[in-house]
């Protein structure tokens, strides 16, 4: 059996409104788990409700140690999207942890609805950061950011809010402050939604969503990105480990997304978040409302927007022009905190 580095469970319970960072990381076997590139270690925390979920830690490519990054996926994806932006943040001196929400990549579902990526709540995925948190991400080296997608973005913000974490720095790509409803009213699509999931359809696929798929997915027309090379490399990763797909969104999911958006939404959220903020937006989102994050940031303590011009909705999949946007707002996350950190240590 091959030896891989995970982390014991900690000896000190999690507090909702104090985070506590004590667990020591130990060695144990992992018998012939895979190890995804560029992940240096790779394990599996079990769930109160007996699931697992996979996890994995990069360590900085040089001698630099610059602090450590939570990178949070969006819905339906897996550690194996991000390498090259995995690779990118070790560069910079950055160790990344980063996990598969329950139901997605090679995490287990709550459930065996097949491949459907289902939760009765977003309280669910909170859950997922706090067992993170407590077994994992519990002693980070240095400075400590978050770089989430999307749905991961979301869950980032209503976390640091309801469970009061504390962190360097957030950079938010596309953070479902709120999604687009197309031909319906904002209004009345939760209603709709809500209707449809109560008559027994929960499980069913909300229209128009095996299409998206990634084994069937085109890149004509796409919604995510307008690069068509890191457009392929979720399809090929299926078609290596047909694993690692999951179906599109359910009546189920879609209800619990427009309550969870209610609550990030609601007075006094976003105002209790001091955690310095960054969301970065594409002009050409189809997929979450760029003028909710917009209106969304004004309520922020410390927060700024930035709206990329030409991007769609996968930021950290998007062209170079825009890619390089995305790593310069890294850069000045890191080295802004960086520069703070050296004051105070001066005493200035």
């Amino acid at each position: 059996m091959s030896e891989r580095i995970i982390v014991a469970t900690t000896l000190f319970p999690f507090h909702r409104k104090r985070p506590l960072f004590v667990a020591q990381p130990t060695k144990r076997s992992s018998g012939d788990v895979p190890v995804p590139e560029p992940f240096d270690f790779v394990g599996n925390l079990r769930t109160a409700e007996g699931a697992t979920i996979r996890y994995g830690i990069a360590r900085p490519a040089n001698a630099i140690r610059r602090g450590s990054v939570l990178l949070l996926q969006g819905r339906a994806e897996c550690l194996e999207k991000y390498r090259e932006i995995v690779e990118g943040l070790t560069a910079r001196g950055l160790y990344v942890y980063s996990f598969d929400w329950h139901g997605q990549g090679l995490s287990e579902r709550f459930s065996k609805r097949g491949k459907r990526v289902d939760v009765k709540s977003f309280d669910d995925y909170l859950e997922d950061i706090a067992l993170f948190i407590r077994e994992v991400w519990c002693r980070p080296e240095g400075r400590r950011y978050i770089i989430a997608h999307s749905t991961g973005g979301h869950v980032a913000l209503r976390f640091m809010a309801e469970r009061r974490l504390v962190v360097d720095g957030a950079l938010l790509c596309a953070p479902m402050i709120d999604l687009k409803t197309r031909r319906w009213p904002r209004w009345f699509a939760p209603i709709l939604v809500g209707a449809i999931a109560s008559m027994g359809f929960a499980d069913f696929q909300v229209p128009g969503e095996r299409y998206h798929l990634p084994s069937v997915r085109q890149f004509e027309g796409n919604k995510l990105t307008s690069d068509p090379e890191r457009f392929k490399i979720l399809p090929e990763l299926v078609k290596s480990n047909p694993q690692l797909e999951r179906r599109g969104a359910t009546y189920r999911w879609v209800r619990a997304a427009f309550a969870s958006i209610a609550k990030l939404n609601a007075p006094g959220v976003p105002e209790s978040i001091h955690v310095p903020v960054t969301i970065l937006i594409g002009d050409n989102d189809q997929i979450v409302d760029a003028e909710a994050a917009q209106r969304f940031v004004q309520r922020l303590p410390n927060g700024r927007l930035q709206v990329l011009k030409g991007a769609r909705h996968e930021i950290m999949m998007e062209n170079d022009t825009i890619l390089e946007q995305f790593w310069r707002a890294v850069d000045a996350m890191t080295a802004s905190a960086n520069r703070e950190h050296l004051q105070a240590a001066a005493g200035l």
